[in-house]
């Protein structure tokens, strides 16, 4: 599978720039403080309602939409065999996200955890499929939507620290990302293989498993996040000293 666009840039920007502010004004937590968790919390809520629009400067495109050109999925077993292919995505509602709660453990593991729920996440694009959902042909290509509702979703970054020319930097050994909807449903083409009754009965069967769909899914979407996530966002973190935004 493969997710390419700004959606992992902006990301990666927000963990940085939840912490501190590489440029402009800086947000400044202190460590040693008990209300650390709550500082990183309200940069993080702060730099989410600042980027909404994006930011040049920081070369950060809009949060709304999320923009991703191309996301491949391929999966099968006895009941489910599709080739997925996601083309011009636009995710619109994450900036509603409202955090629920942020703790940190920079001592010992040194691991961030971020938990927050979205009202609601809507997907729409471009798609093309081949496959079989139980006995039903999956042919087909068109336009798709998936809406999902009060999106409880969960971070935890495990973070390790360096030193380069007697300087301290972070640096991310683990991100793990999980997201789980109250509901999902989806909009895809209304035929299949130029067939508008069967088109319906797939739909159908997708809804009636939208959960079931929804975990296939959001399991590959993880290693992607997760994966190119650590790698951008370690790029960034290599170019901003600790006490920039971590004081004692």
């Amino acid at each position: 599978m493969e997710v390419l666009g700004h959606t992992f840039i902006f990301l990666a920007m927000l963990i940085v720039e939840a912490i501190a502010y590489p440029k402009g004004s800086i947000y400044r937590c202190q460590h040693s403080s008990p209300q650390l968790n709550d500082c990183v919390r309200e940069g993080l809520a702060s730099v989410i309602s600042q980027f909404r629009a994006g930011n040049v400067e920081l070369g950060v495109p809009p949060l709304e939409p999320i923009e991703v050109p191309y996301l491949q999925i391929r999966h099968d077993d006895p009941n489910l065999s599709v080739d997925l292919v996601m083309k011009n995505i636009n995710i619109f509602g994450f900036t509603d996200i409202k955090l629920a709660k942020v703790t940190t453990n920079l001592d010992d593991v040194k691991k961030v955890e971020v938990t927050g729920k979205t009202p609601a996440l809507r997907l729409t694009g471009e798609y093309l499929s081949e496959g079989l959902v139980i006995n039903f042909p999956l042919h087909s290509a068109g336009s798709f939507a998936i809406n999902m509702t009060e999106v409880t979703s969960s971070w935890v970054v495990y973070l390790r620290e360096i030193q380069r020319n007697q300087t301290s930097y972070l640096q991310i050994d683990g991100f793990d990302i999980d997201m789980m909807p109250i509901s999902v449903s989806f909009q895809p083409a209304s035929q299949l293989d130029g067939d508008n009754s069967l088109g319906e009965a797939v739909n159908i069967i997708l809804n009636e498993n939208s959960h079931e769909v929804y975990s296939i899914i959001k399991s590959r979407l993880a290693g992607v996040f997760s994966g190119v996530l650590t790698e951008l966002t370690n790029r960034v973190l290599s170019q901003v000293p600790v006490q920039d935004y971590l004081v004692p």
